[in-house]
C-alpha cells in the first residue's frame, strides 16, 4: 500500500481517501462495489439512496475495478480499512494533527480553499482564483478588468500577478487584492486557493 500526504480537502470536506482495487477479485467488478456500498451503508446506518454524502463519497472507475473512498472521520477509516485490507492501495492522509485540524478548521469557508505544500505558485504567488470560463469573451473580459484596475493599482503583468487561460487560473501575491479582484470578477470566479508552506506550520 502507498501512502499519501493529504494537502487539500477532498471535496472541500474529506481529509481522508482510500484507493479499493478489486482487480484481482474472482467477484464480478460491479459485484465488489455494490459489497462497499452495502457495507457503507450498514456503517452509516443510513439508506444507499439518502444523504450518504453526509459521510462518506466514493467515485469509481470506468472499468468498475477500482474504488476511490473519501471519509472524514479517522474512525471510519479504520473500519473500512478492516473490512477491505487487500484491496487497499493506497491511503492519502494528513501527515500530523496539526495540519488535519488546520485542513478541518477552514473546511466552512467557501470562499478560499487552504492547502498545504513545500512551495507557492511559481515559486512566489501564494493565492489563486480558479475561474469559470466558458469562451474568449470571458477571458477578454477578465483580462480588461486586470488591465484597468491594475493601472490604477500600480499592479504589474507577471510580476504581482499572473492569469493562464489554459488553466482558468488567476494568480496573486497581495493578500490585499483579493477582495476586490473577487467582487468585480465574481461572475467569472468558482473559488480562491491558497498555499500554507509546510515550513509555516
Amino acid at each position: 500500500m502507498k501512502e499519501f500526504k493529504t494537502r487539500k480537502l477532498f471535496f472541500s470536506k474529506y481529509p481522508y481517501k482510500i484507493l479499493l482495487d478489486f482487480t484481482d477479485d474472482k467477484l464480478n467488478p460491479t459485484d465488489s462495489i455494490r459489497i462497499v456500498r452495502q457495507w457503507a451503508s450498514k456503517r452509516f446506518k443510513k439508506d444507499l439512496m439518502s444523504n450518504w454524502k453526509e459521510d462518506w463519497e466514493f467515485r469509481i472507475s470506468d472499468t468498475y475495478t477500482k474504488c476511490y473512498v473519501y471519509l472524514e472521520k479517522l474512525s471510519d477509516v479504520e473500519a473500512i480499512s478492516k473490512r477491505f485490507e487487500k484491496n487497499i492501495t493506497e491511503f492519502h492522509k494528513p501527515s500530523n494533527d496539526k495540519i488535519l485540524n488546520l485542513l478541518i478548521d477552514d473546511k466552512d469557508n467557501y470562499k478560499r480553499k487552504l492547502i498545504i505544500q513545500s512551495s507557492l505558485y511559481f515559486g512566489e504567488f501564494r493565492y489563486k482564483f480558479v475561474c469559470k470560463l466558458k469562451n474568449s469573451k470571458d477571458e477578454d473580459a477578465v483580462y480588461e478588468w486586470m488591465t484597468e484596475y491594475g493601472s490604477g493599482a500600480g499592479l504589474q503583468f507577471n510580476t504581482d500577478w499572473v492569469f493562464t487561460p489554459s488553466s482558468q487560473s488567476l494568480y496573486v501575491k497581495d493578500k490585499q487584492q483579493l477582495m476586490v479582484i473577487y467582487l468585480s470578477l465574481r461572475e467569472y470566479i468558482k473559488y480562491c486557493e491558497e498555499i500554507m508552506l509546510e515550513t509555516e506550520i
